[in-house]
């Protein structure tokens, strides 16, 4: 009997330990990793991930202790988030965090690290979460030690974009984008050109056009004087006929 006893013991104790090893819930601890000289504040997340063997909806809280260097950061505040109920004591560095109804993948406390003035590139710190101890009211009790590592960098110089040059852009009505646009309009044989600012008027004359029959005004000289000669011969002959005639 007794041996029978401390079977179901020893069976009990193996199922319970089974049990225990076998729940576990994913921690995160993510945030800015480089930050550039002249930057005020750093953030830091925790967050869970998924559940393993472990209720969503039931009690979880954690436990930590927070390290960072003084001479980088000058303090910290920390803020609960997503129902967790998050304090830290600034003398014995502990973080506690509570929830009376846990969920898997969320966000539970984030970290806000104020920087100290002067702090130059090349400064880095190991901000720590020791001991960061999660447990529910039974199958839960893991205990890890997590860490995030902050750089700081040199702030890049901004270059002098200079003067550029203006665009020219055409099209439309060949308006060109200069300062001074240009607009032409094609009417029958013409081309005017019309602007405003520095107004340009152009016309242009299409030499494939056919001239009018008007003589130019040289020709027409020289005509009328051939007109002229041909009418005193004619007179003059006139007047010879009609004399040899009377004398006849």
């Amino acid at each position: 009997m007794k041996k029978v006893i401390s079977l179901v013991v020893l069976v009990s104790i193996i199922l319970v330990a089974n049990t225990v090893l076998a729940a576990s819930a994913k921690v995160n601890v993510t945030g800015q990793t480089a930050i550039e000289e002249g930057t005020k504040t750093v953030t830091m997340t925790v967050s869970l991930g998924a559940f393993d063997d472990v209720a969503e909806g039931e009690t979880l809280g954690f436990q930590a202790t927070l390290e960072y260097n003084n001479n980088i950061f000058d303090s910290v505040t920390v803020q609960g988030l997503n129902g967790w109920d998050v304090s830290y004591e600034d003398s014995s560095k502990v973080v506690t965090g509570l929830t009376k109804s846990s969920k898997a993948n969320v966000q539970i406390a984030t970290f806000t690290f104020t920087v100290k003035d002067g702090v130059t590139a090349g400064s880095t710190d190991n901000i720590l979460l020791n001991n960061f101890l999660l447990s529910n009211d039974g199958t839960l009790n893991q205990e890890e030690n997590y860490s995030l590592k902050v750089s700081i960098i040199e702030k890049p110089t901004s270059e002098d974009p200079g003067t550029t040059e203006p665009e020219n852009e055409v099209g439309g009505n060949n308006i060109v984008n200069n300062g001074n646009s240009v607009g032409n309009k094609v009417t029958g044989n013409n081309v005017a050109g019309s602007t405003k600012n520095n107004t340009v008027y152009n016309t242009i004359k299409d030499n494939t056009v056919k001239g009018s029959n008007k003589l130019p005004a040289a020709g027409l000289t020289n005509t009328i004087i051939i007109s002229a000669v041909v009418v005193l011969i004619v007179g003059v002959g006139f007047m010879i006929r009609s004399k040899t005639i009377k004398l006849k």
